[in-house]
């Protein structure tokens, strides 16, 4: 006779055990734990009529019992539990979004122009007196941080207007305007685009 054991069980998908009761269908032949036989009332293989035919496993005193122990055939095997293994280079926060590098330049200017900017004001502080310098640092901290985040849009800004207007000057000063108009466009085009790409 073929063993059964180390078959899958249709119904609760663990491998037979040996010395475990099962009952194999006569239909299809599948062997089933006892208690998932009894539990489904019969066989789980689709289409199959579910004929009852007793393994030699199965003892008269488990096929009289009228209480069904699945605690040895449902208990989950072990599985280790998978690691985050985090990749090298940088990683961004879990609640950080991307950020395009446009952003991330405007973000390091004007932490630059935080630190210059309080440098300058806590020296220009220092005139008024030793209590002068911590406020003028402060200020000097927040109008240089803002500036420095603007800087890099300025920036974007002004030289294709630049650019755009030193082509122009060729054709006459109206040209320049226009020139300088169209490079104006064109810094905010590109400054929207930066924006979008990261949406």
């Amino acid at each position: 006779m073929v063993s059964n054991v180390g078959r899958t069980c249709p119904l609760c998908q663990y491998p037979i055990k040996p010395g475990e009761p099962i009952i194999t269908c006569e239909g299809c032949g599948v062997p089933h734990h006892r208690g998932c036989w009894e539990y489904n009332g019969g066989c789980t293989t689709y289409g199959c009529d579910g004929a009852r035919r007793v393994s030699q496993n199965m003892t008269r005193q488990a096929m009289n019992s009228e209480v069904v122990d699945l605690s040895d055939i449902m208990s989950e095997p072990y599985t280790p539990a998978q690691e985050y293994q985090p990749q090298p280079g940088r990683q961004p926060l879990p609640n950080q979004g991307f950020q395009s590098p446009l952003s991330e330049w405007a973000d390091i200017l004007a932490g630059s122009g935080g630190i210059i900017g309080a440098i300058i004001g806590g020296i220009c502080g220092l005139g008024a007196g030793g209590i002068g310098c911590i406020p003028g640092a402060l200020i000097g901290f927040f109008i240089g941080a803002v500036l420095g985040k603007l800087l890099i849009y300025f920036l974007i800004v002004a030289v294709p207007a630049m650019i755009g207007g030193a082509l122009g000057a060729a054709g006459g000063p109206d040209s320049a305007g226009a020139g300088a108009a169209i490079g104006v466009v064109v810094g905010v085009i590109i400054i929207i685009a930066a924006y979008v790409k990261r949406s």
